[in-house]
């Protein structure tokens, strides 16, 4: 009953008829206190018979100008009553204090109503168990010492309403619905708020629910921020720790926020734990794991934002338990703190936006899967998917954001795109025979593409990248390295070809294959180097492999450097001042097939690189140690057929007729055979590249007779060549072969003997 619908009688304190009970609710009582601040006092009720009031009773604590003696009341016994109404303060004495002795309990069978605007009412180590409770506008209930209020049904807190858990405990009803409303605010500041088995309680419409500490959502409970409604816990908000619970923000406006220490959603064997975040929230956690100990959780950012501002850790456990969380609906999840992705857990990433500003690992058993929305890494972060997997199933691509790395390490690691990756001002890793895919039908995948941009890409430990066309510096500087048995595998490859080109590609017993064409051009710079004994201790090959064309164009330049570098080419063009340099071990294949064998092409190439006799190395295939040992050359040979036609080039002795890595009777035969001809080739016996074999192909024969790479002369060199050239004359009998020999071999052998190398 509301102080206006007191009548004149209840007001002078006059017990009259119409106050008699009811039938249904029974009488109705109202507390003055004239004895004394007992409950059980009869005298202490106002009332048709001025006694305490009895099961059935409806009790009212009022704020009319009752003559209320003492509005601090004490339940010294268990009692039943169906309804209380409290309206604080009294005008005269002040605010309703309700506390107990004896252990009493207060049982109020249909609900309990805090009224009185502006008002304040304190349970103070009071027990009250009531089937409702209802905290009315501007009205403060605070529940301090060791109270213990619990209710069978809802709760519901009005507009700007409070209440303050200061001690105690406050139990809302399992399989209920408890509400705050508008502006209210509820405290849970030392007490304890306890939500019944599949209840839930929402705060509504700019109400907001703080904890001084932690709280754990269990039970099977939900508790929900909505229509602006704010959560925030001073300390952590656990979800399903231990148990089964449910975290929901939804509505614009609406906000969970847990401000420090370590939040667990779903941490324990059997803890389940579910928390959404949908369209126009905004919420944010310190630390937080989730799905942890073999827990099984789902996190959804559903068109809301998250933000972790300090450490993530999600998965981990060693059962098949799932643990999903979700970026999708345009949620932004903010990741500000190290981030590590374990066993079982999987972050898909449908749309929105997914912020990394601190490193994040995919660790085995871990995946991020995008099918769209945008990835930001911070400068300086990286991304380390580290025996797990990174699937992007987007046909939009992706651009690294700048000064970020990639890193992918970990025989089961896998980062694969559907489109591009590009990297501009970052940086990419795989080792440690982990993979990096995208197929060949992808779009092309740029390398410091823009003015201005430095890309570094290693792949090295048998780390693998395979993808479409890859074009590496196109107006930016990259450097590539691709090392111990690292490999780049792609369908087409062009590197540098503006002014503004700078790219720097270093293979150290590695591989980069292109099944297609490959264009190096201007700022291109390929190093082949292949350290003395990577082949046998390593099992390592340094080799570039191009099935289809290598143009090089501009400045371009193909270093070869150490033991065995191999470039395999179908074909070869070269314009410009693009060149090779070849160095001993280093082998050029041209694999042309059933086309021409480009003989004279190669030569030309050659002969670029030998400008006017000396080993220029400014254009064409050259060398830079022909140009500092004189006996040296580069030699090709081809190997016809009608189908697998061949070419191979190399750097060897001049008089190598068959590139064997020494000269001898073999050559000398060849030469024999050849002497005098024109349109002839290296293995013909054409030594200086002029088309012609005469004298000084002999003469260059000669000096490196009995000779291999290894530069040992042989003792006997006047002795031997005299003989095998005799041998050689009477397989190949010119009589101008034999006047040249006999004119001048004393000669030759002579200046050998001097000057050997000159």
């Amino acid at each position: 009953m509301r102080p206006n619908q007191k009548s004149v009688a209840a007001i002078l304190g006059l017990a009259i008829l119409s106050a008699a009970p009811s039938a249904v609710w029974g009488a109705n009582k109202e507390w003055v206190g004239t004895s004394s601040g007992t409950w059980t006092t009869g005298s202490n009720w106002l009332g048709f018979d001025a006694t305490e009031p009895a099961a059935g009773d409806s009790v009212t604590f009022s704020s009319v100008l009752l003559p209320v003696i003492r509005t601090s009341v004490t339940l010294n016994q268990n009692r039943t009553i169906a309804s209380l109404d409290v309206f604080s303060p009294h005008f005269i004495v002040g605010p309703y204090s309700f506390t107990r002795s004896s252990g009493a309990v207060l049982t109020v069978s249909h609900g309990a109503r805090f009224g009185g605007e502006n008002s304040t009412t304190s349970l103070n180590s009071f027990s009250m168990t009531s089937n409702t409770l209802r905290v009315e506008s501007s009205v403060t209930l605070a529940i301090a010492g060791s109270s213990v209020i619990s209710t069978t049904g809802g709760m519901t807190m009005e507009n700007s309403s409070v209440l303050n858990l200061s001690g105690g405990s406050l139990n809302l009803a399992a399989n209920s619905v408890h509400n705050m409303w508008k502006t209210s605010t509820m405290n849970v500041n030392g007490g304890t708020l306890n939500l019944g088995a599949n209840s839930t309680l929402n705060v509504n419409e700019n109400a907001t629910l703080n904890f001084s500490g932690g709280y754990n959502v269990t039970n099977s409970t939900l508790l929900r921020a909505q229509g602006g409604g704010d959560i925030v816990g001073a300390s952590f908000i656990d979800v399903g720790n231990g148990g089964t619970g449910f975290l929901t923000a939804f509505g614009a406006g609406s906000s969970i926020t847990a401000q420090s220490n370590v939040s667990d959603w779903g941490r324990g064997a059997g803890s389940n734990a579910v928390v959404e975040f949908y369209a126009g929230t905004t919420s944010a956690v310190s630390a937080l794991r989730v799905g942890t100990v073999d827990s099984q959780a789902t996190m959804r950012v559903r068109g809301g934002a998250l933000t972790v501002n300090s450490t993530l850790e999600a998965g981990g456990g060693t059962a098949s338990r799932t643990v999903n969380l979700t970026v999708q609906d345009s949620g932004t999840l903010t990741l500000n703190g190290t981030s590590t992705f374990n066993n079982q857990a999987d972050l898909d990433f449908s749309s929105g936006t997914l912020n990394i500003n601190q490193n994040a690992t995919v660790n085995e058993g871990a995946r991020i899967d995008r099918t769209g929305g945008t990835m930001n890494i911070a400068s300086g972060r990286k991304l380390i998917v580290n025996g797990g997997v990174y699937a992007d199933t987007t046909t939009g691509g992706q651009i690294l954001s700048s000064g970020a790395s990639i890193e992918v390490k970990g025989p089961f690691a896998r980062f694969g795109v559907a489109q591009y990756f590009d990297i501009g001002n970052g940086s990419l890793l795989v080792e440690s025979s982990a993979q990096y895919n995208s197929p060949a039908s992808a779009i092309t995948t740029d390398w410091a593409s823009a003015t201005g941009t430095v890309t570094t890409a290693t792949v090295r430990s048998n780390g693998r990248i395979n993808m479409g066309v890859l074009r590496i510096a196109n107006s930016g500087g990259a450097t590539v390295n691709v090392l111990s048995n690292g490999r780049i595998e792609t369908t087409g490859l062009t590197v540098g070809g503006t002014g503004t080109s700078n790219a720097i590609i270093n293979l150290n017993g590695g591989f980069v294959t292109v099944f297609g064409i490959a264009n190096l051009g201007s700022g291109a710079q390929m190093t082949l180097n292949d350290p003395v004994g990577n082949n046998t201790a390593l099992g390592q090959v340094t080799q570039f492999l191009v099935d289809g064309t290598l143009n090089m164009t501009g400045n371009a330049a193909l270093f070869t450097e150490g033991e065995s570098p191999a470039i395999v080419v179908d074909a070869l063009s070269m314009t410009g001042n693009s060149r090779i340099l070849m160095q001993p071990g280093a082998e050029i294949s041209i694999n042309y097939g059933a086309a021409s064998a480009p003989l004279n092409t190669i030569r030309g190439y050659i002969l670029s690189g030998f400008n006017n006799g000396a080993w220029n190395g400014s254009s064409g295939i050259s060398s830079s140690a022909a140009q500092l040992d004189a006996r040296l050359g580069v030699g090709y040979v081809n190997f016809p057929d009608a189908q697998f036609g061949s070419m191979t080039v190399k750097l060897t002795l001049q008089g190598d007729a068959d590139l064997s890595g020494a000269v001898g009777f073999p050559d000398l035969l060849a030469l024999a055979r050849n002497y005098n001809g024109t349109g002839r080739f290296w293995a013909d016996g054409d030594f200086n590249y002029d088309g012609n074999v005469g004298f000084s192909d002999l003469l260059a024969l000669a000096r490196n007779y009995n000779q291999s790479l290894s530069l040992e002369e042989s003792a006997s060199l006047g002795e031997s060549f005299a003989s095998d050239w005799s041998l050689a004359r009477s397989l190949v009998p010119e009589p101008s072969i034999i006047t040249s020999l006999l004119g001048t071999s004393a000669v030759l052998l002579g200046r050998r003997r001097r000057s050997p190398g000159a």
